[in-house]
């Protein structure tokens, strides 16, 4: 949870996890010191992932429909996905 990658934070009170180790393992529990939420190190990395999907197609999407508003000969229509509350975040440079 450290070194060159983003810290991975409580959603909640966007302050970074506590680990229990530097190099927590799959089946450690991770928690955020503020709030205490917590799971395991596996889940929140699943969950991660799953969030950081979701805002770089939420990015892909606006860009996409930033350039088809441009075009006079593409057209964009935008489709609503379901938003999920994460309890677990990264923030990311899209």
């Amino acid at each position: 949870m450290s070194g060159s990658t983003n810290q991975i934070k409580c959603a909640t009170c966007n302050i970074a996890l506590a680990p229990p180790s530097n190099d927590p393992q799959p089946h450690e529990i991770v928690s955020c010191p503020e709030c205490g939420v917590s799971d395991t190190y596996e889940n929140i990395i699943q969950e991660v992932k799953e969030y950081a999907t979701e805002q770089a197609g939420d990015k892909l999407s606006s860009m996409l429909e930033s350039t088809a508003k441009k075009s006079k000969i593409m057209s964009f229509k935008k489709e609503r996905r379901p938003k999920k509350n994460y309890r677990f975040i990264v923030d990311l440079d899209l």
